[in-house]
């Protein structure tokens, strides 16, 4: 990523020293395999709704044809 549309200060807060900050939280296994285990920020906030992902989540993993599922919020659109 290079930067957010017409979002300067945006891309000054997760573009650190060559960096994207996400918010995700992750591991590395010893043979370098990275895994995605959990998110900083666990609330999307749209429209003055409080919107947790995880239950969103929770939902989506009970269809029978979901075998896993992330939903992640995005700070430009609101989702």
């Amino acid at each position: 990523m290079k930067e957010y549309y017409r979002n300067p200060e945006l891309t000054a807060q997760t573009m650190r020293k060559g960096w994207l900050h996400t918010g995700d939280l992750g591991r590395m296994d010893e043979e370098g395999f990275v895994y995605i285990v959990d998110r900083k920020k666990d609330l999307v906030i749209s429209g003055g709704e409080n919107i947790y992902p995880v239950e969103i989540e929770a939902v989506l993993l009970k269809h029978p044809k979901v075998r896993d599922v992330a939903v992640i919020g995005s700070r430009t659109t609101g989702w």
